[in-house]
């Protein structure tokens, strides 16, 4: 925990004292690692999983503020293609943005995928930009369920019943590079 809020702190100090260019007219693109955090608590179980996560989307940025793009991720089994929607603000030497990511992961069993994200964005560069962010990943799944019965012969019968289509989520955490 004090390494959590020792991370956090450091990059609060960083935002205070970076500042970053406004992203300019033309080509965009971004390469991001991460991390999704799954967390299941119900009657029988407790589980949290966490997964690592990559992503690259490529785009054009329209003016300073906004970016449309699409792109591609892979997390656990997932493998979403989306279309992205950005917005960079500067406020003094404060630089946030927000993006919103809405797809579908073209693996097996996959569904829509949704993620709406905060974060800030470090100048490195004249063109590249270091970026943190926060956000939540709605990943949905088809989930294939099953039952048994007793068969004429005295032996159990696996028979599928039907299929349940869920949506998962995930808390995120993103590391990425802008250029």
């Amino acid at each position: 925990m004090k390494k959590l809020l020792a991370a956090i702190l450091a990059i609060l100090l960083c935002a205070l004292c970076a500042s970053a260019r406004q992203p300019s007219q033309g080509y965009r693109g971004f390469f991001e690692l991460g991390t999704e955090s799954h967390h299941e608590n119900n009657l029988f179980y407790k589980n949290y999983t966490g997964y690592l996560s990559i992503s690259t989307s490529h785009g054009y940025q329209f003016n300073p503020h906004l970016f449309i793009g699409a792109g591609i991720a892979a997390f656990n089994e997932f493998a979403p293609v989306f279309v992205q929607a950005r917005t960079d603000w500067k406020f003094g030497i404060f630089t946030p943005y927000a993006d919103m990511r809405v797809g579908y992961s073209i693996a097996e069993g996959g569904g829509v995928y949704i993620c709406p994200s905060i974060g800030y964005r470090f100048n490195w560069g004249r063109k590249v930009g270091i970026n943190v962010g926060l956000g939540i990943t709605l990943q949905g799944r088809a989930n294939d369920y099953y039952g048994i019965s007793e068969g004429t012969d005295g032996y159990w019968n696996l028979e599928y019943l039907y299929t349940r289509h869920d949506i998962e989520s995930y808390f995120s955490f993103r590391l990425g590079i802008d250029f």
